[in-house]
């Protein structure tokens, strides 16, 4: 089967139970005859933006264009200073982006 197929079953099972651990994925896949590694999860989990939210694996939520990362709010915190605000479980994602554009 082809990574688009394996995907597109990732983002079904994540949607229709909760799922903690990429362990537990992988033998759902393994079920439903994916051959898959650990490595292999983790980078499609990183490629379909999925993330972690109150500890289960979640679909990232669809935001309005030139939004890519849920931000909900910009608010100044002082002269050199902002706290941006996102949607639940966009943080991360975002941190991680910005941490790789220095």
């Amino acid at each position: 089967m082809h990574k688009s197929d394996r995907q597109h079953k990732i983002l079904s099972v994540i949607a229709a139970k909760p799922i903690a651990r990429q362990d537990e994925l992988a033998k759902l896949l393994r079920k439903n005859g994916f051959s898959v590694t650990q490595a292999s999860i983790s980078r499609d989990l990183d490629e379909l933006g999925v993330v972690k939210l109150d500890g289960v694996y979640s679909q990232p939520q669809v935001n309005p264009p030139g939004n890519r990362f849920g931000i909900r709010e910009i608010v100044p915190a002082g002269d050199t200073l902002i706290v941006a605000k996102f949607e639940p479980g966009m943080a991360s994602a975002a941190a991680v982006r910005m941490d790789a554009a220095r």
